[in-house]
């Protein structure tokens, strides 16, 4: 009671002095009243939190409510210090392999000749591979090459891309050696880079297809400016695509920060192994907002070790294309896996045909990896090594197949596919169940030199001559057993056929 009456005398006397107050400002001008006011009111309100907070009264229950809260604690705090100083074991092994990389260009003024230097950017990098003589370090192509407003790279009359004029790069005990570009693949959005600083410790690789979402991850880099950095986060998703679609796009999602300048940098798990390279960012602001990407690194690891002995990343092909199921294909082929993708074109001549993949069937998984996307099963495909056994799982006819086929080069299959359609040409080949033949010659596609009267193809309106360049959803048809492969093994298919100097859509269906 008596608290209670201490406490209306004083609201009491806050009025009546607030009235003294209000006289006063009439008195003394607006601004010094306004002053006075609000610190009395500030004090005086201060004063009654101070008598009316329960916690700030020394009571039994206060007590034992905060006696409990340090019991807790305390048995929370050993699994919160173990895995805070995870973190800064990460950041202790990985901190000497990580470095910031600056880029310059050089303008010649055409009057003077006078040459002028700008720095035009930064970025990260990491050391993952080092000798008697050199340093190599990884980063993102982006940071290292000429591009254009629109992000393309900037080619030679050669087609190569085009790095900086300069790039520096520094260590961390804080010296600089300037860099020698060894190569980068626009495809994969990565470079490496070479320094003459040998026996640099290096980062270990982490098998990225066995990164989960939720997994703990650190960032390291040297993000805005500021200097070196490290954000923790957790995998937000995997195989995920940001719509660039010239790229390989199956990213590992984070909500650690990645800030500019993080570009090329590590991500790490908790045993400071990388599992991707940090490449990009989705914000409106242009700065972090927990939407980052990083390369798998079982992809990075696959193109840094082409990139640093050839320059150049050789990517292996089997000879197919594939595309996405629709929405309820899985369901209706009874398909466990609904982000399965299915063949839609076999090359002659190729891995995948001498394997027997055929057209239509369903990709489950490659490599015992669980297909989750179209995006995801090209980088699989990319991840693998040239000359290495790859197990493809299909599902076809309602059963599951597995199937080894060995990629190649794809300058190799390239070169094979075009001897192969070389010694097609000028030769004629009989398509007897559709009533046609036709030859291939030295123009794109193929063209129809004999049409059985009633037969599949008369009846579809071809006539000799007709030169048939495509099928929709398959493409350009390259050579004769390319046609009659698809067309076999289709329902019917429309062609995009030039007809008596015009292009027209014939449709080839069997009766």
């Amino acid at each position: 009671m008596k608290q209670l009456k201490d406490v209306d005398s004083l609201l009491f006397f806050r009025r009546l002095v607030s009235m003294n107050t209000i006289r006063l400002i009439t008195r003394c001008g607006l601004s010094l009243g306004l002053y006075l006011t609000t610190a009395y009111m500030a004090t005086s309100w201060a004063a009654s939190a101070d008598v009316l907070t329960p916690d700030n009264h020394n009571t039994e229950e206060a007590e034992a409510a905060r006696a409990a809260a340090r019991a807790e604690l305390e048995q929370i705090n050993p699994i919160v210090q173990k895995l805070s100083r995870a973190f800064n074991l990460v950041h202790q092994i990985t901190r000497p392999s990580v470095v910031s990389i600056h880029t310059k260009s050089e303008t010649i003024n055409r009057f003077t000749m006078r040459r002028r230097t700008r720095e035009v950017g930064e970025g990260s990098g990491f050391v993952f591979a080092s000798d008697d003589t050199y340093s190599y370090i990884l980063t993102n192509a982006h940071v290292v090459i000429y591009t254009k407003d629109n992000g393309d790279p900037v080619k030679d009359r050669n087609g190569h891309v085009i790095p900086f004029d300069g790039i520096r790069t520094e260590t961390f005990d804080n010296r600089a050696f300037e860099a020698t570009f060894l190569g980068a693949d626009v495809n994969t959005d990565l470079a490496v880079l070479r320094i003459d600083n040998p026996r640099m410790p290096t980062t270990q690789w982490g098998d990225s297809d066995q990164t989960h979402v939720g997994d703990w991850v650190v960032a390291l880099g040297f993000p805005l400016g500021v200097g070196y950095s490290a954000t923790t986060g957790i995998v937000s998703a995997i195989a995920r695509s940001t719509s660039h679609s010239e790229q390989f796009e199956s990213f590992i999602q984070t909500d650690a920060a990645i800030n500019p300048g993080n570009s090329g940098g590590p991500l790490l798990n908790l045993q400071s192994k990388v599992i991707g390279v940090n490449a990009r960012i989705k914000s409106g602001t242009g700065q972090s907002v927990g939407l980052g990407f990083a390369i798998p690194a079982n992809l990075a690891h696959r193109v840094a070790e082409d990139l640093k002995i050839y320059g150049r990343f050789y990517r292996p092909m089997i000879g197919i294309v594939m595309k996405e199921l629709k929405p309820g294909d899985a369901k209706e082929f009874d398909i466990d896996n609904p982000r399965a993708v299915f063949i839609a074109r076999v090359y002659p001549i190729s891995p995948a045909k001498e394997a027997g993949l055929q057209l239509y069937d369903v990709i489950t998984a490659i490599n015992d990896i669980e297909i989750n996307g179209l995006e995801h099963a090209q980088t699989l495909l990319a991840s693998t090594s040239i000359g290495d056994t790859v197990s493809i799982k299909v599902w076809r006819d309602g059963e599951s197949l597995i199937l080894p086929l060995t990629p190649i080069a794809e300058d190799a299959f390239i070169a094979e596919l075009e001897e192969h359609i070389a010694k097609q040409r000028n030769t004629t080949q009989v398509f007897a169940e559709y009533g046609m033949s036709f030859t291939k010659d030295e123009y794109n596609g193929i063209v129809i030199n004999n049409i059985v009267p009633n037969g599949a193809a008369d009846s579809g309106g071809f006539l000799v001559g007709d030169r048939i360049l495509k099928i929709e959803g398959f493409g350009p048809i390259h050579s004769a057993d390319e046609f009659t492969d698809i067309v076999l093994q289709s329902n019917g298919v429309r062609c995009i056929v030039h007809s008596k100097r015009r292009y027209v859509t014939k449709i080839l269906r069997k009766d």
